[in-house]
């Protein structure tokens, strides 16, 4: 009978011995074929059949099959070729589906391959007769063990890692190749940036002469970009570094008092600029913790300059609390807030939000992710709790 699909499916009489059986049969000559199935038929055994030619072995894939006989041909009266190169299909298949080879004298080595493999039977051509048994006790041992814990799926599953591996070995070791590469290019931009924004500040000053108002707004547009391109440098430097584990902290014991002065200090003339009342709240018991004095600085002067960034009105607080385990540097702001939505892609680099505001005051998107590795390698942790209108704060947890 012919099922469409180019190959041929015969129906025999039913019996009793083994009910029911689906096979597909594996030959590139319909003697071959025949073979085995004068085999079977004298054996009684109750069977429906498709046949295929080793190229069509793909259609493992799409259909369910009880087992596969397939039959390999050797040139010569011992096979120098093993038949597993043909087998790939079979073998990654995620379920126990037994394969019984009917080939010529393979030799001990090859033979000895083929079991290691998994193949569930073995029949020598010239012993053909006794191909129903061995199907009888494939299909007994596979109908035992569990569809995906036999010797041959485990057996895939290793190879499949270690490839797996293999290639996630090779991409570590690309990709580590191109962030040396872009880190040392980057870092060759600093000179330049330098230059530039030197060269800016001159102008500003009118060292060499005055400038009218148009002079005046391009200079002062340069010097901020430049400002802007020297901050993404730094920011991409840390993180490498960081990432690269290279990247250590001088623990100290340090005042609170002055380390949160200092990064305020830095801001003041910022949040005058904008009209905005800069606050530090800390009660007087609060006075030593342990952390890099430089690296914790940044960390508050990047969330300070992000509070002050993003509000309009009203103020900035930087808010120190303690407790038995930890101190919180907290930093909380009147501004517009960030959704729900937004703040899950916040502390990811170059992520931004884009609202009008936002795309207004540029950042360079890796202060929230640099600043969050910095707090991690202290042992401690950020949060963030905000809501649109309502303001945000960002807190910074320290072991204490």
């Amino acid at each position: 009978m012919s099922n469409g699909s180019g190959l041929t499916l015969h129906i025999l009489q039913k019996s009793s011995a083994i009910a029911n059986l689906k096979l597909l049969i594996i030959a590139n000559d319909s003697s071959e074929s025949e073979i085995i199935l004068a085999a079977l038929e004298a054996a009684k055994i109750d069977f429906t059949y498709e046949s295929a030619t080793i190229n069509k072995f793909q259609l493992l894939l799409e259909k369910d099959y009880d087992a596969i006989i397939y039959s390999h041909r050797v040139q010569n009266s011992y096979a120098t070729e093993s038949p597993i190169a043909q087998l790939e299909c079979w073998h990654s298949l995620p379920r126990a589906l037994p394969l019984i080879l009917v080939t010529d004298p393979l030799g001990d080595h090859l033979a000895v391959e083929c079991i290691q493999y998994g193949i569930d039977g073995y029949v020598l051509r010239n012993n053909i007769e006794e191909l129903p048994q061995v199907l009888a006790q494939s299909l007994d041992n596979s109908s035992s063990s569990l569809p995906k814990g036999n010797f041959r799926y485990l057996k895939h599953l290793e190879a499949v890692n270690k490839k797996l591996q293999q290639e996630n070995n090779q991409l570590q070791a690309f990709k580590s190749k191109i962030e040396d590469y872009i880190s040392d290019l980057i870092h060759e931009l600093r000179n330049p940036i330098a230059a530039i924004l030197g060269f800016s500040r001159m102008l500003q000053d009118e060292i060499y002469g005055s400038l009218n108002q148009k002079q005046m707004q391009y200079v002062s547009a340069t010097f901020t970009t430049g400002e802007h391109l020297l901050e993404l440098v730094n920011n991409y430097l840390d993180l490498a570094k960081i990432n690269a584990n290279k990247q250590q902290l001088q623990i100290e014991r340090i005042s609170v008092e002055d380390i949160c002065q200092a990064a305020m200090a830095m801001l003041r003339g910022k949040a005058k600029k904008k009209g905005l009342k800069l606050i530090l709240d800390f009660k007087e018991d609060i006075d030593f913790c342990y952390a890099d004095h430089l690296r914790l600085k940044q960390v508050l002067v990047n969330l300070l300059s992000n509070a002050i960034k993003f509000t309009k009105k009203g103020s900035v607080t930087l808010k120190v609390t303690i407790t038995e385990n930890q101190i919180n540097f907290a930093v909380i702001d009147t501004g517009i807030g960030i959704s729900e939505a937004d703040c899950k892609k916040l502390f990811q680099p170059f992520e931004q939000i884009q609202t009008l505001l936002h795309r207004k005051s540029k950042g360079t998107g890796l202060g929230l992710a640099l600043s969050r590795k910095l707090v991690e390698l202290h042992g401690g942790k950020i949060t963030l709790t905000s809501k649109l209108g309502k303001g945000t704060c960002f807190t910074v947890s320290l072991p204490h």
